[in-house]
């Protein structure tokens, strides 16, 4: 059984090369199962309009599309820059909170960090993008880092400086996979890494590819960083 578990490509306009690479990838050898992990629209820097519009995420349905119609299984965890999404929106896909599967759950990992998850700073976000759509866009990029300021916090950087808001949501992560007994696998953070039969983050897919490949329970990191 093999899954691919990827998240975080924040789609909200143009044409993205790091998507086109993962879909391409995906169709030339389909996975058993392959998980989208959340973030992979990004609601805060565009509105569904746009995201529905744009060629990055046209390529993302059709890769979707195509696997449905091929019988390969995609799930699709819809969190917290997905707000708003509907089913329709990728067609093929499946909307779940999270997947287990071979001894993994697969999570998006916001409901871990300590400003979204736990925090109010999610409340504040979502009632401005239901409500005031045209004021959540200008306001995410003056108070909040986008994924772009996000993406070179590496793992060799993750060893040497401490970041609280990755450390303490990788934290939570991990008590989560004992609390389970099951392997925990994130998005989210940004910070690619792998802790063996215990703990993984995906990474990202903003101007490069990340993605975490599990085989009969074992896990890799896959992709280009």
């Amino acid at each position: 059984m093999k899954t691919i578990f990827a998240t975080d490509f924040h789609i909200h306009h143009g044409q993205r090369p790091e998507v086109n690479a993962f879909c391409d990838m995906i169709e030339d050898c389909p996975p058993d199962l392959t998980v989208l992990g959340g973030d992979i629209a990004d609601r805060w820097q565009g509105t569904w309009k746009d995201i529905l519009e744009c060629p990055a995420w046209k390529r993302m349905q059709s890769m979707a599309n195509q696997l449905y119609h091929r019988g390969y299984p995609i799930m699709w965890i819809p969190y917290n820059h997905d707000y708003g999404a509907k089913p329709e929106y990728l067609p093929g896909a499946e909307m779940v909170d999270r997947v287990i599967i071979d001894g993994w759950m697969l999570c998006h990992g916001w409901e871990f960090s300590l400003d979204w998850g736990l925090g109010p700073v999610d409340n504040v976000a979502y009632w401005m993008a239901r409500n005031k759509p045209e004021w959540m866009i200008p306001f995410y990029h003056k108070f909040f880092k986008t994924p772009g300021q996000l993406v070179n916090y590496d793992a060799r950087t993750y060893r040497e400086k401490w970041h609280w808001k990755i450390e303490t949501g990788h934290s939570i992560a991990r008590m989560k996979a004992q609390e389970t007994n099951l392997n925990v696998a994130v998005g989210h953070f940004h910070t690619r890494i792998l802790e063996p039969d215990f703990f993984a983050d995906a990474g990202h897919n903003v101007g490069s590819n990340s993605w975490l490949v599990i085989v009969d329970g074992k896990a890799a990191l896959g992709g280009t960083p």
